[in-house]
């Protein structure tokens, strides 16, 4: 059984516990981003990338990218009829970030469409990630889902002890798994909108530039339907 059967037969194994996305991305200008399918296992992502800048505008459309050179810090991550999923279970934190740096004083606008399964616990973007610390160095903004009575948004940033600092914890009364996430980051601010709601207002920065990226919790204990 080849590599690519393999991964299939993962794909289909984890199913349930899939975060998916559907995103577009805009910095200075227009990043479209669309799916084609494929499936990717951890184990590919063992290259060490190139990061460059963001040639604006830029567009993305997923049929022929070479995932080996994403910064995949963990989980099984894969694209398949313009969606990208998570496909790891557990309580770990799972992070993928695209290999491109956003240019210096550049203002930008990220949206992401954002899906709960079954036993997403967070799913949401990294912003302004410090490569090659990209994880222990990051703003982070997330829809978090504890329980099946709580759900928030929450934002915030890694410090330098390696704690989630929250810079605002939302409270959520939404009976949806479907979400547009969209921030807007400016020179020292960002703020937040969920669903066209503008939720979080012009929190500080603690870093700035880096890297965009995706992140998740997803726990097979969890019980309940997404709907």
């Amino acid at each position: 059984m080849g590599i690519r059967d393999r991964a299939l037969r993962l794909f289909h194994k984890y199913r349930p516990w899939l975060a998916r996305f559907r995103f577009l991305i805009l910095i200075g200008g227009i990043i479209g981003i669309a799916g084609a399918a494929f499936v990717a296992r951890r184990f590919i992502f063992s290259a060490k990338p190139t990061i460059a800048v963001y040639r604006l505008p830029y567009l993305q459309t997923f049929d022929d990218v070479e995932l080996r050179n994403w910064l995949n810090d963990s989980g099984v991550w894969t694209i398949r009829t313009g969606t990208l999923s998570q496909t790891i279970g557990g309580e770990t934190r799972n992070f993928l970030h695209i290999p491109y740096k956003l240019p210096e004083n550049t203002p930008y606008h990220a949206s992401v469409y954002i899906t709960l399964k079954k036993d997403t616990i967070a799913a949401g973007l990294t912003f302004n990630a410090q490569y090659p610390n990209q994880v222990a160095k990051q703003h982070r903004v997330y829809i978090y889902r504890p329980t099946k009575d709580i759900l928030q948004l929450v934002a915030g940033y890694m410090d330098d002890i390696g704690s989630f600092v929250p810079q605002a914890e939302m409270p959520l009364d939404i009976n949806t798994t479907e979400f547009r996430l969209d921030l807007y980051v400016y020179t020292d601010t960002y703020l937040v909108q969920l669903n066209g709601q503008r939720l979080i207002e012009k929190r500080p920065l603690f870093y700035h530039n880096g890297l965009l990226g995706f992140y998740t919790i997803a726990s097979s204990n969890s019980q309940y339907e997404t709907g």
